[in-house]
């Protein structure tokens, strides 16, 4: 079984085979996203501290019934994408917990390596592997990570500025069927992994 075969219906019931399954396949997504985390930060993982990260996804994923993880939606992107930016803001906030009230046991952490700002996500890290093209991958490291307009990334590309229109138009559009946000967020979940304020439609027409 992989993971976009989980049996949903049984994990929501409670069965305990269904959640050792589902964990046995998540983890290395999870460890996956965890360590692009740290490393984003300048960090080599501390294992405790790693290990902290993968658990308190899982926490939060089960938490309330399964409350964030019913979240998922599988016309909209696959599973493994959408616990990949789960476990990364989660990672995220564990290493901000652990530098807002350290311990010994984290006085080893090291400090990023380079102080500069950095961007919370890359879009090479964003974008789950064969989604996009490598073209159209591209045309987003040079939009989002490098901020060149479109006349740039032509020249940068040697195509015409219209090519690079459509090459991120369809880019962007894959990336909002799958859920995901070019900043590495979740439609639907804020980057601290929370539930975003939800409007109602219906409730305003009734």
């Amino acid at each position: 079984m992989d993971l976009d075969q989980t049996d949903f219906a049984a994990l929501y019931a409670g069965d305990d085979r269904a959640w050792s399954r589902f964990v046995l396949k998540a983890r290395p997504v999870l460890e996956a996203a965890v360590q692009r985390t740290f490393y984003r930060q300048g960090l080599t993982p501390d294992a405790g501290l790693f290990q902290d990260a993968v658990a308190d996804t899982l926490e939060r994923l089960a938490a309330r019934d399964f409350a964030l993880l019913r979240r998922f939606d599988p016309a909209r992107g696959k599973l493994p994408a959408f616990l990949a930016v789960i476990a990364g803001s989660t990672a995220a906030n564990t290493l901000r917990s652990a530098r807002r009230h350290p311990s010994d046991d984290l006085d080893a952490v090291p400090e990023p390596v380079d102080p500069a700002p950095v961007r919370q996500s890359s879009i090479r890290d964003v974008v789950p592997e064969g989604l996009l093209s490598d073209r159209e991958k591209l045309v987003l490291v040079l939009a989002f990570d490098r901020d060149l307009d479109g006349p740039d990334m032509a020249r940068t590309l040697g195509i015409s500025a219209n090519t690079v229109r459509v090459l991120k138009a369809r880019a962007l559009k894959k990336l909002r069927q799958a859920g995901i946000q070019p900043d590495g967020t979740f439609s639907g979940i804020q980057p601290d992994g929370t539930f975003a304020p939800q409007t109602a439609p219906d409730d305003k027409a009734a």
